[in-house]
């Protein structure tokens, strides 16, 4: 698992609205058996777009809902479909922006 690899999203309750994550955890950290993920949504939910930078995957426009970035166990984690390493600055900004407002 690498560092803004891009993940299916299983559950097939939420995988309609957010149907992929993005692993945002160092690979540091592989030693754990969760994953800090985040919700990768077909719609924009805040104002702040700051907040949720644009990326693609898959040929579909996606929000990076930094906001509701959870730990999800690593067995739930469906196919790796991707890696948005090229959008680091962007996903560790809005991290950043959460935590200290500016």
């Amino acid at each position: 698992m690498a560092q803004f690899d891009v993940y299916e999203n299983l559950d097939v309750l939420s995988a309609a609205e957010y149907p992929y994550w993005l692993d945002i955890q160092h690979a540091f950290h592989s030693t754990l058996h969760t994953r800090l993920v985040v919700p990768l949504s077909k719609s924009c939910t805040h104002a702040m777009q700051s907040l949720e930078p644009l990326v693609n995957v898959k040929g579909k426009q996606l929000r990076a809902v930094i906001p509701e970035m959870v730990a999800l166990p690593v067995t739930i984690l469906g196919k790796r479909v991707d890696n948005l390493s090229d959008n680091r600055s962007e996903f560790i900004n809005a991290v950043d922006f959460l935590i200290t407002g500016f």
